[in-house]
């Protein structure tokens, strides 16, 4: 026998035959417990990861009239139905869909302040992508792999983890796919594990089980935030895919709890403050207003910038998403209620920012899954069976995909507020010498306006943080930031007292020029063109 041949015959010895040791090296490794050490050293970067990508400065502005409306609704002891924000339209009828989320922060800030609005930052971050990571594991990824996507979702879910009502709408929209999802696997049979399986369905136990907290998501939504339509489209898209799988010999009692729900959760939907009007809001401005040169002119409107998203490895989501999931649909299945979501809140996203953060919560549990099977199919060196090994390439993966993000100049690490975004010296000029007037301002200082000054009527802004007001006023202040002889027009309608915007522009920029900090000048800002006409400044 040659040595090519001996050679041959010992590589063939080594081959394992399908009953061999060597062949069950390519089965899954077992999950890690929930408790498990490594689990939990997993766990707890993750979600310090999550919180690590919500710390940075604030410096959007609308927080300042949410805080505003939170004080109103506590001072009068009701949620004010009718403009009480701008002296153009005070009086008129109004409506506002986020008064529970206003309700529910002011206290907060009362209370404790700047720490207390950075703790409700990674709470409800923690709370979106945490419950998506509860969902996956629902839906039978037991493995490290879900929390690795929660952490990238995190990146991309920053930009949206603002002190603003679409927080809260964030954490609905997630509790919402949860318990959605474990009523789907409960109709399936999925319990515990594959040797317990769940008793038979009744309708009466799951509509009260299951549709109780979804009705109650349905109304708090309804009075938080304009979002609320996700809600109802996450049940539209349960009920097809419960009516496909009763049709192909599953739950039929699934299918009928679900239609009950959604009905009872569109009902509740009405019930707020504002009725219909509320609901509407939404739709008229995907019909008509957002065409309106005040709303093309906000970038958060606007369609997504993937230039601008490459440091947190949102195309990897984006495409990411649905690969897998065509991926997992020729193995195990089409998920119908996965693609529904992932068409709908990727196209959302792709043409307004503003959906980018309920797309990264929609991806987050299915991404996971997804992920997570793909993983187990693979095959892995011996070493990373060890579960120290897995815990700590799960770790590293979380920490190292996030530097390039948290290192972004433009939002830095912190905790605090910018106040050089606001016009700080301007106001406190108005009040130090006894200023009072209809002010003509840009919509984004609005909302500190109304912090500083209401419920003085005299110091009311032109238009608030929400653009509120008539179409034809939304006009003509766009107009007047054009215009020089608009802005005059503008002004004296219905004969106003005016401040000027130039006043405005001067003393914010002595705001931020300030050499002893944010929230202070160095000097006097000029009065030039900011007492109102007719009056003397009112010495206080």
């Amino acid at each position: 026998m040659s040595r090519r041949d001996a050679g041959r015959r010992t590589r063939a010895s080594r081959t394992p035959r399908p009953g061999s040791s060597a062949s069950s090296e390519r089965k899954p490794t077992p999950s890690l417990g929930l408790f498990h050490p490594a689990s939990l050293v997993v766990i707890l970067v993750a979600f310090g990861c999550v919180a690590l990508s919500t710390t940075f400065v604030l410096y959007e502005t609308d927080f300042w009239q949410q805080l505003a409306a939170g004080r109103a609704i506590a001072q009068l002891h009701r949620v004010p139905t009718t403009q009480l924000w701008t002296w153009p339209t005070y009086g008129a009828p109004d409506v506002n869909s986020s008064w529970g989320f206003e309700a529910l922060i002011w206290p907060i800030w009362e209370a404790a302040g700047v720490w207390g609005l950075y703790a409700w930052r990674w709470s409800t971050a923690l709370l979106a992508l945490g419950l998506g990571w509860a969902a996956a594991r629902t839906m039978g990824a037991r493995g490290l792999t879900p929390l690795v996507v929660v952490v990238l979702g995190a990146l991309t879910y920053r930009q949206r983890a603002h002190i603003r009502p679409e927080s809260l709408a964030g954490v609905l929209f997630a509790l919402e796919i949860w318990v959605l999802e474990a009523w789907r696997q409960r109709a399936l049979g999925a319990g515990p594990t594959p040797s317990t399986p769940s008793p038979p369905p009744r309708f009466g136990g799951e509509a009260l089980g299951f549709g109780v907290p979804l009705v109650a998501i349905a109304l708090v939504w309804a009075n938080a935030h304009l979002s609320y339509f996700l809600g109802l489209g996450l049940l539209a898209a349960h009920l097809i895919e419960s009516r496909f799988a009763a049709r192909g010999g599953g739950s039929a009692v699934r299918a009928r709890g679900l239609l009950i729900v959604a009905g009872a959760a569109l009902l509740v939907s009405f019930v707020n403050p504002f009725g219909w009007r509320a609901l509407s809001q939404p739709f008229s401005f995907a019909l008509a207003e957002r065409r309106e040169p005040i709303y093309q002119s906000i970038p958060e409107l606007g369609p997504l910038d993937l230039a601008t998203n490459l440091r947190n490895l949102l195309p990897i989501v984006l495409v990411g998403w649905p690969v897998l999931a065509l991926w997992r649909a020729r193995r195990l299945g089409f998920d119908r209620v996965e693609a529904l979501l992932a068409v709908g809140t990727i196209a959302m996203a792709l043409t307004s920012h503003r959906f980018l953060g309920f797309a990264m919560v929609a991806a987050t549990p299915y991404l996971g899954r997804d992920l997570d099977a793909w993983v187990r199919t693979r095959r892995w060196p011996r070493w990373t069976a060890r579960s120290s090994s897995r815990a700590a390439l799960a770790t590293s993966a979380c920490v190292l995909m996030g530097l390039p993000e948290w290192s972004r100049p433009d939002l830095p690490f912190g905790i605090g507020i910018r106040m050089q975004e606001f016009p700080v010296a301007a106001c406190d000029f108005i009040a130090a010498h006894g200023i009072e007037g209809r002010i003509f301002n840009q919509f984004y200082f609005g909302g500190y306006l109304l912090h500083r000054f209401w419920p003085d009527r005299g110091r009311l802004p032109f238009i608030d943080t929400h653009q509120a007001g008539t179409p034809s006023l939304r006009a003509a202040y766009s107009r007047a930031l054009l215009d020089e002889r608009a802005w005059h027009d503008c002004s004296t309608s219905s004969t106003p007292t005016r401040l000027s915007r130039s006043c405005s522009w001067t003393t914010q920029q002595h705001s931020t020029r300030g050499a002893r900090g944010p929230c202070e000048s160095s000097r006097r800002p000029r009065p030039t063109g900011c007492f109102p006409r007719g009056r003397s400044p009112r010495r206080g």
